[in-house]
């Protein structure tokens, strides 16, 4: 008697732990599944069919999509666009993900911060409409908007491997960087130093004065994995009666992750070789002239082959119709 009593309170408790986990498992497949309304799935689909060649999408780690879930959805969609723009150097539509409609300015990721969720308003609302909202009917809840706005006019600037190696370098001790010249790219090396910068300043004809966004494009190669992040941009150079010297503090506050950790994705295994890399971000300038050309990143010890660089300076089209207000979702 004893013995059956136990046996049937162990097969009621065993049934009870397979409905629940029966249950759990049902809840996370409503919560993960597009066809319970899956947002960043239905996202994808949406910017699959509605993008084209030269658009660029930015927002990964910015605007509440987290970085962990938006690379698993969008990294391989948002690495093929940057691809395009890289060889063709232009851009014609910029797409932003959002888990929210921004109250004023569209936030990107700073590059240089001491937190790693610090987001500033950067792209101006004005310039943008909402073209898609996905909500979550599973349990989590979640929210994808997408935005876009056309580039209405834009300014490209283009170093090649043979401009790089011309223009040559110096470190962040203001040392002179060893440049070699191979077929398609320059090997930098700069002893410890992160930063490399251009022995001269460059006066480009970039047009600043109103709402002019520089995006920046670093394609490069990693000998190895470096687990670190890069990029190219343009920085006002310190000029005194000893020469020129690198301005930290416009890199510090100035420049701004597209697409956190999206393109340097495959640089986190220090065991894959041959990493190829196309870099984007975003700054804006105050002046176009006196500006050094600069790179970031572990990539001066010889071990990195750095392809080209591309700036396109852009100005967006303003929307008519601006969004609506998030409480009408």
């Amino acid at each position: 008697m004893t013995y059956g009593k136990y046996f049937g309170t162990e097969l009621f408790l065993g049934l009870l732990l397979v409905v629940y986990f029966v249950l759990l498992a049902f809840g996370k497949y409503r919560a993960i599944d597009a066809a319970s309304g899956n947002p960043y799935e239905q996202a994808r689909e949406y910017l699959k069919d509605n993008t084209k060649e030269n658009d660029l999408i930015i927002g990964i780690g910015s605007g509440g999509i987290r970085e962990t879930t938006g690379n698993f959805y969008f990294s391989d969609l948002i690495r093929s666009k940057i691809k395009q723009i890289n060889e063709k150097k232009m851009i014609k539509n910029i797409f932003v993900l959002t888990s929210h409609i921004p109250v004023k300015d569209i936030p990107l990721k700073k590059y240089f911060s001491n937190q790693s969720s610090e987001v500033e308003g950067f792209l101006k609302m004005e310039y943008f409409k909402l073209v898609a909202y996905f909500r979550n009917s599973g349990v989590r809840g979640k929210r994808v908007y997408i935005f876009r706005s056309s580039v209405s006019e834009q300014q490209g600037f283009y170093f090649d491997h043979q401009n790089l190696a011309s223009i040559g370098f110096f470190g962040q001790d203001g040392a002179q960087c060893k440049t070699s010249s191979v077929a398609n790219g320059v090997r930098l090396f700069c002893g410890d130093s992160r930063i490399a910068c251009s022995n001269r300043y460059l006066n480009l004809p970039l047009k600043i004065k109103g709402d002019y966004y520089l995006f920046g494009l670093l394609n490069h190669v990693n000998d190895v994995g470096t687990n670190s992040k890069s990029a190219a941009f343009l920085n006002p150079a310190k000029i005194s009666s000893a020469g020129f010297q690198f301005d930290n503090k416009d890199f510090k506050t100035n420049l701004f992750f597209a697409n956190f950790l999206t393109d340097q994705i495959n640089n986190l295994d220090k065991f894959e070789k041959n990493i190829s890399q196309n870099v984007v971000h975003f700054q804006k300038l105050s002046r176009n002239r006196s500006l050094l050309l600069c790179i970031q990143g572990q990539l001066f010890q010889d071990n990195a082959l750095i392809k080209n660089i591309t700036f396109i300076n852009m100005n967006l089209h303003k929307e008519i119709i601006k969004p609506e207000r998030a409480d009408n979702y």
